[in-house]
């Protein structure tokens, strides 16, 4: 799920039967349009949706849906499951090996040691959340996990949180950082220090695997759009989508 510019998209259908891209307006819930495939992941920036459809990445427009370009990645046998956008470059890894940089302008593929403006592309590999100063690591597949801070400029380490107990990806604007974690809280937490900002509860428990041993870590994810200060939670094994308005990142402006 990507959240960006009043629009939230994410994978799957309104139709059982089918997949795809969902895209709804923030504000409102509604949704704006839909596209069919079997798409694996999903980027998005303000020009343009990134997807991953089998060994092919294609971007297509964030207004209606049409495609801009579409790049079939050479000597790529296997899934591109995994896409993120930073510095106009667009990452992309397969499901078994294979790494590519795209320039999300044309489509047209990188040399592999080009650098994210000192950010070394290995650091993609771990599934990060990249701000403008800083890079976030959280939960791994299946698993809980703690969360984790870097600055950027230079790379070094900032903080971690001390319970292994996030269960989500990580969310974060440029002040705060938002997860789920395995006691059904929202953490929000200042992306500077780490320290606890606000704690919300979601009743009742949102961790339907909480007594079952294994995290499935596939099903809870959370978005932030950072210009509208707004979040978004998808809760995979109730089915269920929230939207929050963040008053915390308004009083801290």
């Amino acid at each position: 799920m990507v959240a960006i510019d009043d629009k939230v998209y994410l994978l799957g259908s309104t139709q059982q039967a089918e997949s795809g891209l969902i895209v709804m307006q923030g504000r409102s819930g509604r949704i704006l349009w839909q596209k069919r495939g079997n798409f694996l992941d999903v980027a998005a920036d303000t020009t343009a949706v990134y997807l991953s459809e089998a060994s092919s990445v294609l971007a297509i427009s964030p207004e209606t849906g049409e495609s801009i370009w579409t790049v079939k990645l050479p000597g790529f046998h296997n899934n591109v499951i995994y896409l993120y956008v930073v510095d106009d470059i667009l990452y992309t890894k397969g499901s078994v090996s294979g790494e590519r940089l795209l320039d999300v302008h044309t489509g047209d593929i990188y040399d592999m040691t080009k650098t994210f403006t000192q950010l070394p592309p290995s650091i993609l590999n771990r599934v990060p959340t990249i701000k403008k100063n800083k890079i976030f690591f959280g939960a791994g597949q299946k698993s809980v996990g703690f969360c984790i801070a870097y600055q950027r400029h230079p790379y070094k380490f900032l903080w971690r949180t001390k319970n292994e107990n996030v269960i989500s990806n990580i969310a974060a604007s440029n002040k705060v950082v938002y997860f789920l974690t395995a006691d059904d809280e929202i953490m929000m937490l200042d992306a500077n220090t780490g320290e606890s900002l606000a704690t919300a509860y979601i009743t009742p428990s949102i961790n339907f695997f909480k007594n079952q041993g294994a995290v499935q870590h596939e099903g809870y994810h959370i978005a932030v759009d950072d210009e509208n200060n707004r979040l978004y939670v998808i809760l995979g094994d109730s089915n269920q989508m929230f939207a929050f308005q963040i008053l915390l990142e308004e009083e801290m402006r």
